[in-house]
This record gives structure tokens, sequence and C-alpha cells, in this order.
């Protein structure tokens, strides 16, 4: 599992971002903060938009979690349904 956070000054790439991961099947867990199975690194479309960034205004992080370490750590406002999609052990779940 990823972690992904950025902080990216311009609105449009911003939203490009945030609506690739959305597309690629990483959940939002904050506005800019989202988890996924899947490896950034390996993604050349998550690489581009990355490459693209200005060092001196924008940041990016990306961190590999374990499942047991996402679903031990303390959250607030995620239900268990919600962490089990983003881990992959639901395929969809009713609000």
């Amino acid at each position: 599992m990823y972690l992904i956070s950025y902080d990216i000054v311009s609105n449009s790439l911003r939203k490009r971002l945030s609506d690739l991961l959305v597309r690629k099947g990483y959940h939002r867990i904050q506005k800019s903060v989202f988890v996924g199975l899947d490896n950034p690194k390996k993604d050349q479309e998550i690489k581009t938009i990355f490459s693209t960034l200005d060092s001196n205004n924008d940041k990016y992080l990306y961190l590999s979690i374990s499942k047991k370490e996402l679903i031990k750590n303390h959250n607030l406002g995620l239900s268990k349904e919600e962490i089990k999609l983003m881990i992959g052990e639901l395929d969809f779940f009713w609000v």
C-alpha cells in the first residue's frame, strides 16, 4: 500500500493529480492525502505529473505502508469499512 501526500500551488495541476489518483483507484483520506495499492513510482502518468512540479513551491511525498500498519494506526473519520475498501478487503460498501 502507498500513502501519497502533496502540497501543490497550481489549482489545475492539483486537480489533475487528484482526478488521476481517483481514476487509478486510490482512496482520498484527506484533501491532499490518498492511499492506494499500486506503487506510484511505477505509474508513468503519476510520475509525469510529479516531474512537472515546481521544486521551490510544490511538495509531494509517497510512502510504502503495510495494510497492518494502516489498520493499527489511529484515524478520525474513517470507518472500518472504508479502511477495508482501501486495503482491498471489500469491493464496495453502502454509506
